[in-house]
């Protein structure tokens, strides 16, 4: 069955998630002060390892094959995060 399920992300420049294999990201905002992200899946399926990147505005993006998800900004903070998920 399709669901839309959701991931906390931690601020890192990788991390791994475990979630259903055909996955396909949606969006990524704050929750609660928390970057969440959300992703359609298969609940049905397999699950497996997605890779997934956080980096701040003008830092090093060292991965190429990889998919933009969105942006999210902690304002009091005064930081911007773009997130991408890789293929």
């Amino acid at each position: 069955m399709r669901r839309v399920f959701k991931y906390g992300l931690d601020i890192v420049d990788e991390q791994i998630i475990r979630a259903p294999r055909d996955w396909h990201p949606l969006s990524v905002q704050l929750q609660n002060g928390e970057p969440v992200l959300w992703v359609l899946v298969d609940d049905s399926a397999l699950e497996v390892e997605h890779r997934v990147f956080v980096h701040g505005t003008g830092h090093h993006v060292h991965h190429l094959a990889s998919e933009f998800v969105g942006t999210f900004q902690l304002s009091d903070m005064g930081l911007v995060f773009h997130v991408f998920v890789g293929k």
